[in-house]
């Protein structure tokens, strides 16, 4: 059983930032009048996040009769990414390099050998602080979770015993883009 754990991921890159603008009170532009009313107390955040992708088994069907706790691996008889390969949704891996396995023996393939697809999320907020004297405030919000509306895709079908689905994506993972507004007020 020896590979890659499953929450492996070798390259992550997490940046966030939070930009205050320069309008309003106490701000270097329009620091007094209706303008700064309008235009003071709004920042501006955000958190771009970009990964690899987990790995995974290919699997095949288990002819060894060794329960359902038990995964049955596909035999390796070739390179699953050549050099050159292009992965797509309907191909991830070249397919060619696996085999089911026949009679009762064990699949030759590693646990994790395969890689799925990275993800990618982009999240935006802009937000307003409006002072109410003394402690009290309040604050506007408007958030946008996915802001490009990136598809982020799930594994690939691993057992090769399919054919007909071996090798293909059919499954995403997270949201498309979602927005939310909200006031909150503290005091």
């Amino acid at each position: 059983d020896y590979g890659p754990l499953a929450f492996d991921i070798p390259h992550r890159f997490v940046a966030s930032a939070i930009y205050e603008l320069p309008f309003g009170p106490g701000r270097r532009f329009l620091d007094s009048g209706a303008a700064a009313a309008i235009l003071g107390g709004w920042s501006v955040n955000g958190i771009l996040t970009l990964s690899d992708g987990r790995p995974f088994t290919v699997t095949s069907n288990d002819t060894i009769g060794t329960g359902q706790c038990r995964i049955t691996r596909a035999n390796c008889i070739g390179d699953a990414s050549p050099d050159g390969f292009d992965p797509t949704i309907d191909k991830w891996f070249e397919t060619s390099a696996f085999a089911a396995v026949s009679g009762r023996n064990y699949g030759t393939c590693g646990s994790n050998t395969v890689r799925g697809p990275g993800s990618k999320s982009m999240n935006m907020s802009l937000f307003r602080n409006i002072g109410l004297g003394g402690d009290r405030r309040l604050e506007l919000r408007a958030e946008v979770f996915n802001l490009f509306n990136w598809v982020n895709y799930g594994f690939p079908a691993a057992n090769v015993s399919n054919a007909g689905t071996f090798g293909r994506i059919t499954s995403t993972l997270g949201d498309p883009r979602e927005m939310q507004l909200a006031v909150k007020f503290y005091f």
